[in-house]
């Protein structure tokens, strides 16, 4: 019985001390890509899902991580509000404020800036102060559209898909003729990079012809299997064992990164998974 007990108390406090551990930091994930499209090496920051968190005062230990690796451009692919009863901007638009008097900012949205926008009875006029405090410091926001990043030959779009692509039950479909009527015919002589929020969509975002896609939305599975390099628990739509938790996951004609997040959400809580501040490295292959 005194074993069982002191089991018990051992394996609490020391799943705990993972939890609070797990959901008070972050690591950084470097992933590196060669291509012959880009006319010089390139490295990009990716955030996502930070959910109103802050790490230190103003998210200082973030910034700091960020500036460590001098990037040329930070992506945020979406969820770094939350659309709850009273969504709070100020930890989102004080990093963005910060970051873009630094680096060109590129902000795609997710589901919950999608709620500001589309539930206007409910959230008023969030999402216009939001669209204004993007607005005022040189941020980006590509809604449907893309930019080329300077002197790279590197093309960022952005797709907001409507919330029925995040809807809890069922699956809409999405095939490459969607992506195409939001963002028109991928230039085919630069290296298209595709920012969508949902991972779920992968093979639809490299169908459409994205060098490299970039997203979120899955928290990492918020639980990771012990020794599983890549696999999450459960997906938003709670479905165990998701393919696209987190990682890089290759197609035949691209390959998709997906972030692990920063922040929580729906489950406040991460396991065998902390936050991740994601670092690429695209580098120029001589033709």
């Amino acid at each position: 019985m005194k074993l069982i007990t002191f089991l018990i108390s051992f394996f609490s406090a020391f799943f705990s001390g993972v939890m609070w551990s797990d959901s008070t930091h972050f690591k950084k994930i470097f992933y590196r890509i060669k291509t012959r499209k880009i006319t010089r090496d390139c490295r990009i920051i990716l955030l996502a899902d930070l959910h109103e968190k802050t790490y230190g005062k103003d998210n200082a230990k973030l910034i700091r991580a960020i500036e460590h690796e001098h990037p040329d451009c930070i992506i945020m692919a979406g969820d770094m509000i939350t659309a709850g009863r009273e969504p709070d901007l100020n930890p989102a638009a004080k990093l963005i404020v910060a970051m873009s008097k630094k680096y060109p900012v590129y902000y795609v949205m997710g589901n919950h800036e999608l709620k500001l926008k589309e539930m206007p009875w409910r959230y008023k006029t969030t999402y216009a102060s939001f669209c204004h405090a993007l607005e005022s410091c040189g941020a980006i926001l590509l809604d449907n559209c893309g930019k080329y990043l300077p002197g790279t030959n590197i093309r960022i779009s952005g797709l907001t898909q409507k919330l029925a692509f995040y809807r809890k039950r069922g699956k809409t479909q999405m095939e490459a003729s969607y992506v195409k009527q939001k963002l028109g015919v991928k230039d085919k002589y630069s290296y298209q990079i595709l920012v969508g929020h949902n991972p779920e969509y992968g093979k639809a975002y490299a169908d459409w012809g994205a060098d490299l896609s970039l997203a979120g939305h899955y928290h990492g599975g918020f639980m990771r299997l012990p020794f599983s390099k890549n696999r999450g628990l459960i997906s938003p739509k709670y479905k165990l064992f998701p393919h696209c938790a987190g990682g890089l996951i290759g197609y035949r004609n691209g390959c998709m990164i997906v972030s692990r997040g920063l922040g929580m959400h729906t489950l406040p809580l991460r396991i065998f998974n902390p936050g991740e501040l994601v670092v690429v490295d695209l580098m120029r292959m001589p033709r």
